[in-house]
């Protein structure tokens, strides 16, 4: 009985999942047609949109995942269209299609997709996660800024006293085919030996930032890019009047391959601030910044006049700039 009960269980399992794995659908056309996106659909991790025909994502049309630290991917035959007011707001692990465009208005939002920050007196999670940062008996103490495409900067303390500041997180992952994600800036505690970090955390303990996702592009013709895509980390908080701050997540990476590369929007992947609020206004608990991430674009024709940014965050020790290659191949 118990044996046939298991059997049962995992079948309902196995075509459970099949289920979730299966749940896009175009609100009009096909896959194999033109595929009309125009509200927001909510895909599981590791889900796959394919067809031979063409994807558009309207205004307010969205493609997300339920959890941010999950990934999906696009490959089309024909062309992806995400119009103005559309988005994907997810990690893509791949996006390849004939012809891609992202017009004015429109984005590919992986902000904060990537590793966790740590909380209290926890690290950062990810390869460059930054260190958590305590004080014995004071406030004003701020946590280390996750790296990636450099070194996230320091934590800090206003107070030298019975204070320890982390170690901002190491650059790491490839400078040419950037595919990692972000890592998490450390946290922070004040108080620590009395307790107040878990007693009182509103006051004496702050979240470091997440760091920013990763997004990989395949176009074999013509990407048009007059939106943005952003790959950005997140800052870290800044607890009640500036008593703890964490620090700011890395930025992660945007791979980019196709033939015609043009248009004027931007690639963001900067670091996240560990200096917002209160500790930046006031010069108090101030975390270090997350360091920029990795952008890399190969192309065969280039008229993208747009920008492309990997800046350090800010912070009591900032993070460092990050990695762009663009090139001919």
């Amino acid at each position: 009985m118990l044996k046939k009960f298991s059997l049962f269980a995992c079948l309902l399992l196995f075509f459970v999942s099949k289920i979730a794995l299966a749940a896009f659908s175009c609100d009009s056309g096909t896959l194999s047609t033109t595929c009309y996106v125009t509200s927001t659909k909510t895909l599981s991790d590791g889900e796959k949109i394919s067809g031979s025909g063409n994807l558009i994502i309207r205004q307010n049309g969205k493609l997300q995942t339920a959890d941010p630290s999950h990934s999906i991917s696009i490959e089309m035959g024909g062309n992806v269209v995400i119009e103005s007011g559309g988005q994907i707001s997810a990690n893509i692990s791949l996006l390849r299609a004939s012809n891609l465009e992202i017009q004015s208005g429109a984005k590919i939002d992986a902000f904060a997709k990537g590793y966790l920050g740590g909380d209290g007196y926890q690290n950062g999670q990810g390869p460059g996660g930054g260190g958590p940062s305590y004080s014995g008996y004071s406030l004003y103490v701020g946590g280390a800024g996750g790296g990636y495409g450099g070194n996230g900067g320091d934590g800090s303390c206003k107070s030298s006293s019975t204070c320890y500041p982390g170690k901002g997180g190491s650059a790491y992952g490839s400078l040419l085919l950037p595919n990692d994600l972000g890592s998490g800036g450390g946290g922070a505690c004040s108080y620590y030996w009395y307790g107040y970090c878990n007693s009182r955390p509103e006051y004496y303990r702050a979240k470091g930032g997440r760091g920013g996702g990763k997004v990989k592009i395949e176009v074999s013709n013509n990407f048009t890019l007059n939106g943005e895509i952003n790959a950005s980390g997140e800052d870290g908080e800044c607890k009640y009047y500036g008593y703890t701050a964490g620090g700011g997540g890395s930025g992660g990476s945007v791979l980019i391959q196709t033939n015609i590369f043009s248009g004027s929007g931007k690639i963001i992947a900067n670091g996240g601030s560990g200096m917002v609020g209160y500790c930046k206004t006031y010069d108090r608990a101030r975390g270090g910044g997350g360091a920029g991430g990795r952008v890399a674009v190969y192309r065969k024709v280039d008229s993208f006049s747009g920008g492309i940014f990997v800046n350090g965050g800010e912070g009591r020790y900032s993070g460092q700039n990050g990695s762009i290659v663009r090139q001919t191949f």
